[in-house]
């Protein structure tokens, strides 16, 4: 299991994406937007081994563009 702050990260992440995005115009009020949204990160030390370390974070997001300046994210 990963450390909770790991999740949170995470989580604030995607939150900063979706409020990025709800200035496109082409976003509709009062319509829900579902995303698959998948990343990850490696990291390697090739002069000690061949071996890699990282995270994966797969996660749903349901967006709702509530108002020209409030965004509902799920």
């Amino acid at each position: 299991m990963k450390p909770p702050h790991v999740f949170q990260t995470a989580e604030r992440r995607l939150l900063n994406v979706g409020v990025t995005a709800s200035d496109n115009p082409a976003w509709k009020i009062n319509k829900e937007y579902k995303y698959s949204v998948t990343g990850r990160t490696l990291t390697a030390l090739h002069q000690v081994s061949n071996q890699y370390a990282g995270i994966l974070i797969k996660a749903s997001l349901s967006l709702r563009l509530k108002s020209p300046n409030s965004l509902i994210a799920k």
